[in-house]
C-alpha cells in the first residue's frame, strides 16, 4: 500500500485529508468536464497555501485529475506532460488528511500534512507529507513534495518540476523497499526455523 499511494505521486497526483480538521471547506470532487478549466478550482489567486494543499488532497481523494493537474506548478505540469506522466488522481474516498503548519522556505513555501488510508486488511496507514509550493501568476501551487519512504529512512524531496530526478528517486525507493522486505522474509524465516527446532 505504501508504494501504490507514492506511486500515485510520482504520476504528480498524490494525497490526502479529511474535511474535519480543515479552515475552510473545499469540495472534495469538481465535476467532470472535458479538460481541466482554471476557472473551476477550488481556489483563488489569493488562497493561501494550505488551502491549496487541500484542494489538491481532495482532488486526489476524490480522483479529480483535471483539479490535480491544474493544482501543480506551470513546470510541473509541463515536465509530467513531456514525460508521457499523466495526472492521474488515485482515489481514496475514505482517506482523511491533516494539514499543519506552513513554513516559509527558499523559493516559496512548505505545508505540512497527514494523509491516513487503511490497509486492505483494516490497519490504518499514515503517511507525513510536506508540500513544497511556489507562487505563480495564478497563486500557489505545488511543485513537490518531501517525506519518508521508509520509517528508519531519509527525508526524500520529490521534485514535480524535475520528472528524471524523480523517477530516479522512484527506482531507488523500490529497490530499498525490495531489500527490506526480502530482510523481513528471511528474518521471518530463520524464527520459523527456531520454532520448529524447539
Amino acid at each position: 500500500m505504501r508504494k501504490s499511494l507514492f506511486q500515485s505521486c510520482v504520476l504528480a497526483t498524490l494525497v490526502v485529508v479529511a474535511g474535519c480538521n480543515r479552515s475552510e471547506n473545499v469540495p472534495a470532487r469538481m465535476g467532470s468536464d472535458s479538460g481541466p478549466k482554471v476557472s473551476s478550482l477550488p481556489v483563488s489567486k489569493e488562497s493561501a497555501p494550505a488551502v491549496v494543499v487541500a484542494a489538491f488532497l481532495d482532488a486526489l481523494r476524490g480522483g479529480d485529475d483535471a483539479t490535480a493537474e491544474q493544482l501543480l506548478t506551470a513546470t510541473a505540469r509541463e515536465q509530467t506532460a513531456s514525460h508521457n506522466l499523466p495526472v492521474q488522481a488515485p482515489g481514496a474516498p475514505t482517506a482523511t488528511y491533516l494539514i499543519g503548519k506552513t513554513t516559509r522556505i527558499d523559493g516559496g513555501v512548505q505545508v505540512g500534512s497527514r494523509w491516513t488510508e487503511r490497509s486492505e486488511n483494516g490497519e490504518p496507514l499514515v503517511y507525513d507529507i510536506d508540500w513544497v509550493l511556489r507562487q505563480q501568476a495564478e497563486g500557489w501551487r505545488v511543485a513537490g513534495m518531501a517525506t519518508l519512504f521508509t520509517p528508519e529512512g531519509e527525508l526524500v524531496y520529490i521534485n514535480f518540476e524535475d520528472v528524471a530526478d524523480m523517477l530516479n528517486k522512484w527506482d531507488e525507493a523500490d529497490a530499498e523497499l525490495a531489500r527490506q522486505q526480502e530482510e523481513a522474509a528471511a528474518l521471518q524465516a530463520r524464527q520459523r526455523t527456531e520454532e520448529r527446532r524447539r
